[in-house]
This record gives structure tokens, C-alpha cells and sequence, in this order.
């Protein structure tokens, strides 16, 4: 075994068992062969066989190799790993030895050899675009840095930035080029296996801003037109890169030249000039006063109809009126707006700075003001409120609209309150309406609202009363012809009964707490559909205690208005129908006849004392029941 081929570089020749061979830490090495070179007849069995297969293998990875018989070499699949450092074992094995399949007497090979990286010095280089590399000051500006391209994929790239005197890493600069927005010194590093490094640096200069001056910096108007002097620039680039805007405040007038270095001015004020270098877009700015001399001087106003007014969805117009006067002396005046309108007259109907320049027509001497209009034009936030989208038929329901300024309501019926009580015509859908108007402003605004009504549903119930005797089971026939049936329970001597429930009551067991007293529950039952709820119906279930004829006789009369016994209840078997046929007689312990009626009409005992009552009831078949009832009134 002698070499070892690099991507047709010079074949550095594989080093004796567990030495190590050096490859240039800038050289990616990848698709090598290895080439195999006999000593004489000490391989024998491998020069003459005619099959061998071979393994390399690196920490955790194993690779077969291909071989080629003709060159004695073994090839690497493609998608093999770059050779790194680190140890790697070859395993060769002969087979099928001639002659006719002789036995071999050396038939596996081992070899291993390290690979290890010299460390190197790489060339950096960084070519800036624009060259020289200097900001501009046009937005979005950049330069554009171009480093070095690695030399292998083991060498990474990394742009820093100096910062207080030391280079800090740019985070996520990690490729060859690098945009700069901010001037600085830069740094290109490239790092690789074995300290293999190499770095550049380069500066990325500011903008080239100019510089004006105007001197002197208050100048006198010694006649009603007259040219600014004393502009000076610096840096700008030379008169051909240099660009001049004047502008003027407190009343000055640019007559002409306002993009020339000495504009016309005729009006004492301040002027402004700025100056723009074309090839960076770099600016700077000075101003220059101008106070008169021995010139008359026309001061120029302007008033406004309404005084205090600005336009607004009221407001639609304001009359502008210029007036003017010369000191010392006084003349006639023409006058001109900046939209060119003339006269001393303007009606305006847009925000912005209205400006006017008065002349005087005895020699022509000029006087300027301003005036900034403003608009309000905001219409006025609303919404309109409503306790629920949904409501039965007949119902109605209270909108209330919400803002946050004063407003004026219109609803789309014509009331004007901020809230409105409304009843919905139709089923499905019905729209309201509301219109608003600022105060302030006259700005009007609109908001609508869908109420949807629908059908109230309603509650069918075979039975409104039924009868139980203690411990039956029982469901109660009741439908709705809404979505949901819900359902209120209230219980007086039952047990176990749900307060509220939804659907139906099926298979309800209705059991006494006191078996010797009969039970009720009042179910009030509800139906609904979406935000609309029917109203009640009231089903009575009656728990009877067990009894021999199916008659309940109540014992004790308690009548002190606590719900429980104070009515003498006399309970007949649901077969009964006409208790108004049973006879009832009541006598006191002396034998005297105190009450007599039927069962149809509950007895009251209110006006009765306490003690034993013994009554007698006939049936319309003659037999007659006997028995005691107390009355007592606990405290």
C-alpha cells in the first residue's frame, strides 16, 4: 500500500501503519482512491486474487469500497464524508485465490493511519461596492462588502464590527458578503481545522455632507428688490453637483432666483437656503435676516370670515380679505395669492397655508403674510348596544347608541334620543338605524342593527296535574315546539328532585320525606329557541303516602302559614272524578256539627280552635268513612 489520490492533487504518500499523514488544512478532500502497490511476492495471495472487498472505516462510519482490478485501486462512493481528521482502518480481504481456488495464506489485511490539518495563513480579501466604500445619504444606502470565497467547506466565514476598541461579532454574518448601512470598521475573518485562519479589515466611510454659510448673516434692504449676498458652500461637490432651494418666513418675498444662489428678494424676513449635493443627496441648510433700510415697508395682513373658523362638514368655505399698509406715507396696493387668484379677496374651501403678496403702485415695494387654514372632517365613533340579537314575537328591546363625543341622534324612525326602545315588525330579520352629528364639527356618522325575531315557542303538556302514590315512577308528556325544553322544580316533601333540568322528565321516582303527609312538586317548564324563551306551564305532580281504599285523609291541620298542612287537603284516587258527589261532616268533641260541604272545597280551619274534630264521609254509593282529625297550631 503506498498512496493515497486527492482529487487529482499531488498523491501524498500514505504513511506506515498507525502513522499519520499531513494534508494542508485548505484543501477539501473528498472522492479519494486508495492504490494498491505489491513488494514482491509478500502479498501473493492478494496480486493474484481475483476478488477483493475492502471497508474504511472513521469513528462511526464504515464505507465499502469498490474495487478495479486493472488499476489496483479502490474507489469511495459518492456520498462519502471529506476526509477529516482523526483515525482511519482499512480491512482488505482476498478471496477465490488461484491456482483453482487454492487456500490462502495471508487473507486479511488491516492497515490504519491519522490524518491530521497543517495549520496555514489564508489570503482575506474584501472588495467594497461602491470603491471607495462611503455612505450616501439617499434612504435605503448601503456598501456592499465582498470577502473572500472559502477554500473549502471546512473554512467559515465572519464579518465583526469595531466597538469601543475591540471587534464583536456581527450576529448571523456568517456568508462572504456583508451589506454595511452604518459607517465603521470591519473585519473578515476566515477560520478553519489546525488554526487555519487568515482576516481583513476595511472602513466604511460616512456620508460627505456639505457645508453653506451666508455672511453677513443680517443683511439690509436698501431697495424694494434686492439680491442675498455672501453665499458660500464647501464640499459640495462643485457647482455642478450642488442643487439651491431658497425659502422665506415673517413676511419675506423671493421674487425670483429661489434655485440660484442670490435669489431676488423684495420684503424685509428670513430666508432660508438649502443646499443638496446631487451625487449623495447629502444636505445642509443656513439662513440669512433681511431688515429694512431706507425703504417704505408694507405690512400685509390677512382676516378670516369666521374669525375663528376652520372648515368642516359645516363649515364648507372661509373668505380670506388682505389688507396693507405703507410706513412712512400710504399708496394704493394690488394684491396676489399663492394660487395666483388676485385681488384682495379669497374664498377657500381646502385646508393649507393661504399666502398673499401686497404691492404697492407708487414704487412697487412688497409686503407678504400667511395664514394656515385647518379642517376637521372626523366623523363621529358609534355603535349600537343591544342587550341581545335575538327576541320573541311581541317583544320588545332597548338599543342604545354609544359614542364618545357630543352628537346628535337620528334614528331611522325619527327618534332622537340615545336610546330606543323598539318592537321588531317582522320574523327574521329587522334592521335599525342610527345617524349621529358631532357638535363640534357637523361630521355625521351611521350605524345599523340586525334584530332577528322569531316565533315564540310553546309548551304542550298532555296533563297539568297528575297524582303518585309514595315511590312510583313517573314522566311527565310534556313537548315544546322550540329547540330546547328546560324546566324549573320546586318540591315540598319529595326528595331527590332536581332544581332546574333540561329535556324532558322521564322516569322520575317521587319519593315522600314524610310518608305520612302527602308531597308536591310544581315543574314549570320552559320552551326556547335562539334568545327567545316561552313562558311557563305549570305541571302539578301530587305524592300520595299509601293507603288501603285510595283515599287520603289528612290527621293533623296545622294552620299557621308556613305551607305545610294548613289547609285540611282531602286527597281522592285520580278515578274519582266528581268529589262534588262525596259529602263531608264535621263535629267537634261535644257532638255538635261545626262544618259540612263536599270534597270539592277544601276545608279552611283558620277561623276554627285547636282540638280533636271528628267527621263523617259519605260517598255517593252510601258507605261511609269515619275518623278523627286534630287541629293544632304550632309555634
Amino acid at each position: 500500500m503506498s498512496r493515497v489520490i486527492l482529487n487529482q492533487a499531488p498523491h501524498p504518500k500514505l504513511p506506515d501503519n498507525q502513522d499519520t499523514v499531513f494534508i494542508q488544512c485548505t484543501r477539501t478532500v473528498t472522492d479519494f482512491d486508495l492504490v494498491l502497490d505489491y513488494e514482491g511476492n509478500t502479498e501473493k495471495y492478494f496480486e493474484d486474487s481475483t476478488t477483493l472487498t475492502a471497508t474504511l472505516t472513521y469513528k462511526s462510519s464504515t464505507f465499502i469500497l469498490s474495487y478495479d482490478r486493472a488499476t489496483n485501486t479502490f474507489h469511495l462512493p459518492n456520498s462519502q464524508m471529506n476526509l477529516q481528521e482523526g483515525l482511519y482502518t482499512l480491512n482488505i480481504t482476498a478471496k477465490d485465490c488461484p491456482p483453482f481456488n487454492a487456500p490462502c495464506s495471508i487473507c486479511t489485511l488491516n492497515y490504519s493511519f491519522h490524518v491530521a490539518y497543517t495549520n496555514a495563513l489564508l489570503f482575506v480579501d474584501i472588495e467594497p461596492v461602491p470603491n471607495p466604500p462611503v455612505l450616501t445619504c439617499f434612504p435605503g444606502d448601503a456598501v456592499i462588502l465582498k470577502g473572500s470565497q472559502p477554500p473549502s467547506p471546512a473554512i467559515k466565514p465572519q464579518w465583526a464590527q469595531l466597538v469601543n476598541g475591540q471587534f464583536i461579532d456581527i450576529a448571523g454574518a456568517t456568508s462572504p458578503t456583508y451589506t454595511a448601512s452604518q459607517p465603521g470598521t470591519f473585519r473578515y475573518s476566515l477560520s478553519g481545522p489546525a488554526n487555519c485562519s487568515g482576516s481583513n479589515i476595511i472602513g466604511v466611510s460616512p456620508p460627505e455632507l456639505p457645508e453653506v454659510a451666508i455672511q453677513p448673516e443680517i443683511q439690509t434692504l436698501i431697495a424694494c428688490k434686492q439680491k442675498i449676498i455672501g453665499v458660500s458652500t464647501q464640499n459640495a461637490g462643485g457647482s455642478d453637483n450642488t442643487r439651491f432651494s431658497w425659502a422665506s418666513s415673517a413676511s419675506g418675498i423671493i421674487v425670483e432666483g429661489d434655485t440660484t444662489s442670490s435669489p431676488l428678494v423684495g420684503a424685509p424676513g428670513t430666508y432660508t437656503l438649502t443646499i443638496v449635493r446631487s451625487d449623495n443627496g447629502c444636505t445642509a441648510t443656513a439662513a440669512v435676516e433681511l431688515v429694512a433700510g431706507n425703504i417704505p415697508v408694507i405690512s400685509t395682513q390677512i382676516t378670516r370670515e369666521p374669525v375663528t373658523g376652520r372648515l368642516n362638514c359645516r363649515l364648507k368655505e372661509i373668505k380670506l380679505q388682505a389688507t396693507a399698509s405703507q410706513a412712512p406715507g400710504a399708496s394704493p396696493f394690488t394684491f396676489r395669492w399663492s394660487d395666483g387668484t388676485t385681488g384682495p379677496n379669497l374664498t377657500v374651501d381646502a385646508p393649507g397655508i393661504y399666502s398673499v403678496t401686497a404691492t404697492a403702485t407708487n414704487n412697487g415695494c412688497q409686503g407678504a403674510a400667511g395664514l394656515l387654514i385647518t379642517q376637521d372632517i372626523s366623523k363621529p365613533q358609534i355603535s349600537i348596544l343591544s342587550p341581545r340579537d335575538t327576541i320573541c314575537d311581541n317583544e320588545s328591546i332597548v338599543l342604545t347608541a354609544i359614542t364618545q363625543e357630543p352628537v346628535l341622534y337620528v334614528w331611522n324612525d325619527n327618534t332622537t334620543n340615545s336610546a330606543n326602545t323598539v318592537s321588531p315588525q317582522v320574523n327574521g330579520i329587522n334592521k335599525y338605524s342610527i345617524t349621529v352629528t358631532a357638535t363640534d364639527n357637523g361630521c355625521t356618522n351611521s350605524a345599523e342593527k340586525d334584530i332577528v325575531q322569531v316565533d315564540e315557542p310553546q309548551v304542550f303538556c298532555q296533563e297539568n296535574a297528575l297524582s303518585v302514590v309514595n315511590g312510583e315512577q313517573a314522566s311527565l308528556s310534556c313537548t315544546t315546539s322550540g329547540d330546547r325544553l328546560a324546566w324549573v322544580a320546586t318540591s315540598t316533601n319529595v326528595r331527590n328532585i332536581a332544581a332546574t333540568g333540561n329535556g324532558p322528565v322521564l322516569n322520575q321516582i317521587f319519593q315522600l320525606d314524610n310518608i305520612q303527609t302527602p308531597g308536591r312538586v310544581i315543574y314549570a317548564l320552559y320552551g326556547s329557541n335562539a334568545g327567545c324563551t316561552s313562558l311557563p306551564k305549570e305541571v302539578v305532580v301530587t305524592v300520595l303516602p299509601v293507603t288501603s281504599d285510595g283515599i287520603f285523609i289528612p290527621e293533623l291541620i296545622t294552620p299557621n302559614g308556613d305551607g305545610l298542612n294548613d289547609t285540611w287537603e282531602i286527597l281522592l284516587p285520580e278515578t274519582i272524578t266528581a268529589p262534588e258527589t262525596y259529602t263531608i261532616r264535621l263535629f267537634n268533641r261535644n257532638g255538635a256539627l261545626v262544618y259540612e260541604s263536599t270534597l270539592a272545597t277544601i276545608f279552611d280551619a283558620t277561623p276554627y280552635p285547636d282540638g280533636a274534630y271528628y267527621y263523617v264521609i259519605t260517598p255517593p254509593t252510601g258507605e261511609t268513612l269515619r275518623g278523627a282529625v286534630t287541629i293544632l297550631r304550632r309555634r
